[in-house]
C-alpha cells in the first residue's frame, strides 16, 4: 500500500509540474475567442480559411518598441487587420502600446482582442444600440447612423475578450458573441488546433490555415483568377497544376514568424492525421516548395514570397519548414504576415496546392 501511495504521489506531483510549466500562451487565449462555427461555415465555400493571431507584447519586445520609442499598431508592428483602427484617442484594446492578444479573420471581417479595458466606454454614445446578455455586452450599429463609419458595425465584449465584426450581418455577430459567454465552441475545441498553437509557441505572429479543397476543385469552379498575371501563361500552367491536390489527411497548416537579431524567421508547420501520412508526404513537400510556381507572377512560389531555401524536418505527424524572410530590412516591422495576407486574398497558395 505504501509503495502505491508513493507512486501515486509522484505521479500527481509530475502532473502538476507539467501543468505549471505549460501555461496557456497569449496566442492560445486569443484563439479561444475564435468561433468554431467559422471553420464549419466555410466548408464548401472557400479553398482555405485563414486566421491571423498575434502576441502583441512579444512583437513589441522583439521589435524594440518601448514607451520611449512608440509606433502605430499597423505601421510599427505589422499586424494583419480587417479594418483600420479609428483615429483619435483609443482605448487600451486598440492602443499599440497596451494591446495584448489580437486576432483577425478576413473571411468574416472579424477582429478580436484579449484586452478590453476602456472599449465599452469608447463605444458608448457613438450611435450603437447597446444591450447586455449575461456577462456579454453587445454593441450593434444603427444602420441610419453614418457618423462613425470608421468603427466596426458590431462589437461584443465579455470576460474572455472582445469580438468586432465589420459587416451588416448582425445575426452573425450575435451568434459569434456566444463564444465569449461559453454558449458556443471556439476553434480550440479542435485538438489539432491546440497542438498547432503549441508547435508555434515561440513565434508571436501566426497564421492558421484550414484547408478545404484541392486545386482541381478550385480551378473547375473558376475560383482561381488573377488580373496580375498573363491569362495565356496561366492557362498553360493549369495542366501541370491539375496533378496537384491537397492530401485528405492534412488537418491544417500553421505559419509563424519572429524577429531574431533583426532577421524575420518563418516557420511552416504541416500537420497530418497520422505519422505515416506526414512521412509519406514530406518528400512531395520538398519538391513542391522548390518547384511550384506562383499563379500570379510565374516565379517559384518560394522566391515569390522572398523566402530562403528551407530547412525541412519532421516530428511525429508534423512536417516543418524553417526559412528566413529576405525582404525585411533592419528596423522594419513584422512583414511576412502582411505579405501572406495579400497572397491569401489572391488564392495564390503555392505549396499548399500539392500532389
Amino acid at each position: 500500500m505504501t509503495k502505491w501511495f508513493k507512486f501515486g504521489l509522484v505521479a500527481v506531483i509530475a502532473m502538476l509540474a507539467v501543468s505549471c510549466c505549460t501555461p496557456d500562451s497569449l496566442i492560445i487565449k486569443t484563439l479561444g475567442i475564435t468561433p468554431r462555427s467559422f471553420v464549419e461555415g466555410n466548408r464548401g465555400k472557400s479553398s482555405i480559411l485563414t486566421v491571423f493571431a498575434f502576441d502583441v507584447p512579444r512583437m513589441r519586445e522583439q521589435l524594440g518598441i518601448t514607451h520611449q520609442n512608440p509606433k502605430g499598431a499597423e505601421s510599427g508592428l505589422g499586424i494583419v487587420t480587417t479594418k483600420s483602427f479609428p483615429t483619435g484617442a483609443l482605448p487600451e484594446s486598440l492602443n499599440s502600446m497596451k494591446m495584448q492578444g489580437f486576432l483577425s479573420c478576413p473571411s468574416y471581417s472579424m477582429q478580436a482582442f484579449t484586452n478590453t479595458i476602456g472599449l465599452d466606454q469608447f463605444l458608448t454614445g457613438k450611435g450603437f444600440e447597446k444591450k447586455t446578455d449575461g456577462n456579454t455586452t453587445i454593441f450593434a450599429s444603427n444602420p441610419n447612423n453614418k457618423m462613425y463609419s470608421e468603427l466596426p458595425q458590431f462589437c461584443a465584449i465579455g470576460d474572455k475578450g472582445a469580438i468586432q465584426i465589420d459587416r451588416g450581418d448582425m445575426e452573425l455577430g450575435i451568434s459569434v458573441s456566444g463564444v465569449l459567454s461559453g454558449n458556443e465552441e471556439s476553434v480550440l475545441s479542435y485538438p489539432f488546433v491546440l497542438d498547432m498553437a503549441k508547435s508555434l509557441q515561440d513565434y508571436p505572429a501566426i497564421v492558421f490555415l484550414f484547408p478545404f479543397e484541392s486545386y482541381i476543385m478550385r480551378i473547375n469552379g473558376g475560383g482561381i483568377t488573377s488580373g496580375l498575371y498573363d491569362p495565356g501563361k496561366q492557362a498553360d500552367m493549369v495542366e501541370q497544376f491539375k496533378f496537384w491536390g491537397r492530401p485528405r489527411e492534412l488537418e491544417m497548416v500553421g505559419i509563424g514568424s519572429r524577429i531574431v537579431n533583426d532577421t524575420e524567421q518563418v516557420r511552416f508547420c504541416f500537420q497530418y492525421q497520422t505519422e505515416q501520412a506526414a512521412q509519406e508526404d514530406m518528400e512531395t513537400l520538398k519538391t513542391a516548395i522548390r518547384s511550384t510556381p506562383s499563379l500570379i507572377t510565374g516565379k517559384l512560389w518560394l522566391n515569390n514570397l522572398n523566402l530562403t531555401d528551407p530547412l525541412i524536418s519532421i516530428e511525429g505527424r508534423r512536417v516543418f519548414f524553417n526559412c528566413d524572410f529576405e525582404a525585411r530590412k533592419p528596423k522594419d516591422p513584422f512583414i511576412f504576415h502582411k505579405l501572406f495576407a495579400m497572397t491569401a486574398n489572391l488564392y495564390d497558395w503555392g505549396i499548399l496546392w500539392k500532389k
